[in-house]
């Protein structure tokens, strides 16, 4: 087993490569970080200019005096009030923020809370206006009156005006100006809610690209899990030992481990999945082989954490896109046409996952001996997902239900098989069901029944072009939609 690439394969250490995923996914979803480098740097920025000015003296005279403040007591003034300034506007900045955070959460889902925590716009706001008063304040300690006492010597020190570091200091307030400017406008698109859904679907659609784009390991062939052993009875189960959603998941780790014990691993667990004590994460085959350093190894190729993530999990932006829509339908809010726009973005995640080559559930070595199973999420799981969670809400407004039968009848001749598009025709068949059931309006039902048809044929049909008048309807519609 040694000759395998796998075994000798090492950017990170075994098993690190999770935990070092999780915990950058949380530094880019926090609040703080970005401010908090931006506030180091604008204290290495206002020792490196007073330094500057100490080496190099500035001749006030010269053709560009007027860009300089020649006294102490002007140099003073002017840095405490950016300064005061910086730190009241940047209060009210984030006072703005929150306001608009619970604003939108309490609209459109809790969730989509770390959607504007990790938003770089408000992130870099808030460090700009911190960074301007930190680098005011330091450099506001540095400014001198001829006569004032130095130290415990109480010799008198000559007077000291930075120059340069308060003519950046009048920069930052420039770009503290503009930066307000920039967040005014940023804040108000990012709670409209055409740009939150856009803003998760494209997040949706770039988890896609790259989470199914490449084959992650050799495909093995499908055959027993290993040997004849091939239930669960005859395998170990490996327990996790906390508590927490299944953040990361690395699979080059397991099949090291795998490898290097000679053994098949099967996960029980994906990123997404909420795990407790004795939940099990992975079966082993044969029970034996594997040692207690063994089962700790595959245990740290998991990363947990409170709360989901995209960076592995694809089906977060799957539910977020779909807990919008449920809101969106619901009695108090009552928008439909929310809900549809939700449906737009799904739909277009289904047609590029249904056309992508699903990486290999069965991983194997370089000899071809089967290591590693992983659960995929495939086409079928996200469109049950995505059309059994929206349909008991979906088929009590007509609106939505009739553009949801409508977009069932449109993926089908992008669907890559027969198989895919049988998925669909299940789909239409409940919501009609569904949708008959609920309906007491005869103009709704026939509505339905129409595009029911319509969606069947297409499902039967792909390559079969509309008539000219259901096309123009469909143009018509989508028109008043707009």
């Amino acid at each position: 087993m040694g000759g395998s690439c796998f075994a000798t394969q090492c950017d990170t250490p075994l098993g690190m490569k999770a935990p070092i995923l999780k915990h950058w996914e949380d530094l880019r979803s926090s609040y703080w970080f970005v401010p908090s480098l931006m506030a180091f740097a604008s204290i290495l920025l206002s020792v490196a200019a007073v330094a500057i000015d100490r080496h190099f003296s500035i001749d006030a005279s010269s053709e560009f005096a007027w860009l300089y403040i020649n006294q102490p007591d002007g140099a003073r003034a002017v840095l405490a009030t950016i300064a005061g300034s910086a730190i009241t506007v940047g209060d009210v900045v984030f006072s703005i923020t929150i306001a608009a955070v619970a604003y939108t959460t309490s609209q459109f889902g809790p969730r989509l809370l770390t959607n504007f925590m990790r938003d770089r716009g408000n992130q870099l706001t808030l460090g700009t206006f911190i960074a301007t008063f930190l680098y005011c304040l330091l450099v506001l300690r540095s400014v001198r009156s001829a006569g004032e006492v130095v130290g415990d010597d109480s010799a008198l020190a000559q007077s000291f005006v930075p120059h340069i570091a308060v003519l950046i200091a009048l920069l930052l307030a420039l770009a503290s100006v503009a930066v307000l400017i920039f967040f005014l406008h940023h804040l108000t698109r990012s709670i409209h809610i055409s740009n939150v859904i856009a803003g998760i679907g494209a997040e949706l659609l770039e988890s896609l690209d790259e989470l199914f784009p490449k084959k992650l390991g050799g495909s093995a062939p499908d055959m027993p899990v290993f040997g004849d052993a091939d239930s669960q009875g005859d395998a170990l189960t490996i327990p996790a030992l906390e508590h927490g959603y299944c953040q990361n998941v690395d699979e080059d780790a397991l099949l090291d481990v795998a490898v290097r014990h000679d053994v098949a691993l099967l996960l029980n667990c994906r990123p997404g999945n909420f795990v407790h004590d004795a939940s099990a994460l992975a079966y082993v085959w044969p029970r034996d082989r594997l040692s207690e350093d063994g089962q700790d190894d595959v245990r740290a190729s998991f990363a947990f954490g409170s709360k989901r993530t995209k960076t592995q999990d694809v089906m977060f932006p799957v539910s977020e896109l779909t807990e919008v829509a449920i809101r969106a339908l619901s009695p108090s809010v009552n928008d439909p046409f929310t809900a549809i726009n939700c449906m737009n973005w799904l739909a277009g995640a289904l047609v590029r996952l249904a056309n992508r080559r699903t990486p290999a559930a069965r991983r194997a070595d370089d000899t071809g001996r089967l290591r590693l199973v992983v659960p995929r999420v495939s086409f079928k799981f996200m469109a049950n997902t995505i059309w059994d969670r929206l349909r008991p809400y979906v088929s009590h407004d007509p609106n939505a239900a009739g553009h949801m039968m409508r977009l069932l009848g449109e993926l089908a001749p992008q669907m890559p098989d027969q198989a895919a598009r049988d998925v669909l025709r299940c789909h239409a068949d409940a919501l009609r069901a569904a949708s008959d059931a609920v309906f007491t309006d005869c103009r709704d039902r026939e509505l339905l029944a129409d595009r029911h048809r319509a969606t069947l044929a297409a499902i039967s049909d792909p390559h079969a072009l509309p008539d000219f008048e259901t096309g123009l309807a469909a143009m018509n519609e989508a028109e008043t939609e707009l």
